[in-house]
């Protein structure tokens, strides 16, 4: 990622968000984050274990969208 400026912003988007059946750069845009950097946050989601290598959200998505265990969740970046 070249900047670090719309993670915070991002990981609240996605809270508010209904989960996608894949999350994808159309899911991030349609969050209102359309620049190229933006666009990277996907790959770090399939990093940190938030999404499949197809995009499909895991169980570690979903508890991170469940605002009682989205601390224990958060990930560290």
């Amino acid at each position: 990622m070249t900047s670090t400026k719309n993670v915070e912003a991002i990981l609240t988007a996605m809270q508010q968000a209904q989960a996608p059946k894949q999350f994808s750069t159309t899911f991030l845009s349609n969050l209102g984050f359309k620049g190229n950097a933006d666009r990277l946050f996907v790959g770090i989601l399939k990093a940190l274990g938030f999404l499949e290598p197809s995009g499909t959200p895991t169980q570690r998505y979903f508890e991170f969208l469940d605002q009682t265990q989205s601390d224990r969740e958060s990930p560290r970046v």
